[in-house]
């Protein structure tokens, strides 16, 4: 309902904008007369307003080295203006109440945001303009033909069109997850490092008995049979996800493997081998227990390889987190992969001002990011006043207890379109590195669509109407199921209910929005 009043507000906008847009569209080989005299993209007359949000972690500085690289580079008056991520949501909300409103970019940190307003009319597609991207389109060449459609389909809303462009060569910058081990645990006591879940049970029981205190396993919350589903099945979700090998939409909980995972949950929590609460233990208690030498073995994000390394080895030299291969299920349809539960969702928009001229230098201005000049300043600065060339690579030039991000934003929102994939390894310590490459080693080739796909209004609010009930009650009926208070013997009812809830029609309705989108 709420985007259908706002097409109200904005149908004028895009109706001037689509007619001066097709009107004065520059020629597709103009790309060499992009830049000003001076090189620069925009004269001084010309201003550009950027909204993007502020991360609570760096957040955003006016004094930041690479925003001012940015503006000396293309010219122009470009106005930056952040938002705290926390109110990014409503404040975006209050700018699609008028078209007046709008900047000429906007950078957004979920798809949902672009999927709920570009139908409205409030975004220019990227499609509607290749001629505008020819440094983006550019980049595309270089894609295999396989993956064209996953790719761009990441990026399409409800209508099949893609308002915000890819990001390229950003993989490194995910919240990758891995598999990792206490090194230290297992060299000392010449453990073996699983490949196998069941190799994983026997030697979670070897510690268990070395270390009685331990709960080796260190799995902690629900979400967790999200991440290591895969390791049983191809693609492999508790909820609705898409088997991409049958080429199917299924819902997880109603397939043998669930089963099959729920089983082995059990007989790890019937030997204590993960704690009692760990379908619901807070992030606080799970740290402290694998930080006290009581866990060795996880799946968890990449990044608590020097979270912990660092923190821990003050009072324990020794103390080592290193990553390990998914061990796989002993079944033929096991495999040492892990989910890709972290599709990219950021990214900018070309909002759609009604002002042809406004939108024609917002493209011109995106597509300058996929340069490789901009690709290299944006992600490095300037040597000598960001980084420095030591032995043949590149390092940031921080002090102790700084970072570049903090120090000058790199890599923060609106800087990130196409990344040198080299500078994550300079943000990150060599441990980390290589947990980042064996994380993407084994990572699953493609996300859940579901986390990306696009629905119509109606789609939506009937997707809505079953989703919450039946995703409930899959979680209350695996959780007990797995921490023993209902029997297995009470499977049959369960599979019974989900069918009862409309779980054939949620995949419907998601089968529907992915035909829709990956034809397009």
């Amino acid at each position: 309902m709420n985007r259908k009043l706002k097409l109200l507000a904005l149908v004028i906008a895009l109706c001037v904008s689509v007619s001066l847009i097709s009107s004065c569209k520059p020629q597709a080989n103009d790309v060499e007369n992009q830049n000003v005299s001076g090189g620069r993209l925009f004269d001084e007359n010309t201003e550009i307003n950027i909204v993007i949000g502020s991360h609570a972690s760096w957040p955003y500085s006016e004094s930041w080295k690479f925003w001012q690289y940015f503006k000396e580079a293309v010219g122009g008056r470009i106005n930056v203006k952040s938002i705290p991520n926390t109110e990014l949501a409503t404040k975006i909300s209050l700018m699609m109440a008028s078209p007046d409103a709008l900047p000429d970019l906007l950078h957004v940190t979920s798809k949902t945001i672009v999927d709920t307003y570009a139908l409205s009319g409030a975004f220019v597609a990227v499609d509607d303009n290749p001629d505008k991207m020819p440094n983006y389109k550019k980049l595309w060449e270089n894609v295999p033909d396989d993956e064209l459609s996953y790719l761009m389909g990441l990026r399409r809303s409800g209508d099949g069109k893609m308002y915000y462009p890819q990001l390229f060569d950003a993989e490194r910058m995910g919240s990758n997850q891995t598999w990792m081990y206490r090194k230290d645990v297992f060299e000392k006591n010449d453990i073996r490092v699983p490949e196998t879940l069941d190799e994983l049970y026997n030697t979670a029981l070897k510690l268990k008995e070395l270390y009685p205190e331990s709960y080796p396993v260190s799995l902690y919350n629900y979400n967790i049979i999200a991440t290591i589903g895969p390791q049983w099945k191809p693609y492999f979700q508790h909820y609705v996800y898409y088997d991409y090998n049958a080429k199917k939409w299924s819902f997880g909980a109603t397939e043998q493997t669930m089963l099959d995972i729920v089983e082995y949950l059990i007989k790890l929590r019937e030997k204590n081998l993960v704690a009692p609460d760990f379908l619901t233990m807070n992030t606080k208690s799970w740290e402290e227990l694998v930080s006290t030498d009581r866990g060795f073995i996880m799946p968890t994000y990449v990044t608590r390889i020097d979270f912990f390394n660092k923190t821990v080895r003050s009072r324990n030299p020794d103390y080592t987190w290193a990553p390990m291969m998914p061990p796989r299920a002993d079944t033929e349809t096991g495999q040492n992969r892990i989910a890709r539960v972290n599709p990219d969702s950021t990214g900018y928009v070309v909002c759609n001002t009604g002002d042809a001229k406004r939108i024609e230098n917002a493209f011109k201005l995106l597509d300058w990011m996929y340069t490789d000049e901009a690709t290299m300043l944006l992600s490095w600065g300037k040597e000598g006043e960001t980084y420095e060339v030591i032995d043949g690579k590149k390092q940031f030039i921080v002090g102790e207890n700084e970072t570049p991000r903090d120090k000058y934003g790199a890599l923060t929102y609106g800087l990130y379109q196409r990344v040198d994939p080299e500078v994550v390894n300079a943000l990150i310590s060599e441990e980390q590195v290589v947990a980042l490459d064996k994380s993407l080693e084994y990572m699953e080739d493609r996300a859940n669509p579901k986390f990306w796909i696009a629905f119509t209004d109606e789609e939506l609010d009937r997707r809505e109407e079953l989703r919450p009930a039946i995703e409930a009650y899959t979680d209350e009926m695996l959780s007990k199921f797995i921490l023993g208070m209902v029997p297995l013997t009470e499977w049959d009812s369960f599979q019974k209910y989900l069918k009862d809830l409309g779980v054939e029609e949620l995949l419907s309705i998601h089968e529907k929005a992915y035909n829709r989108i990956t034809k397009s």
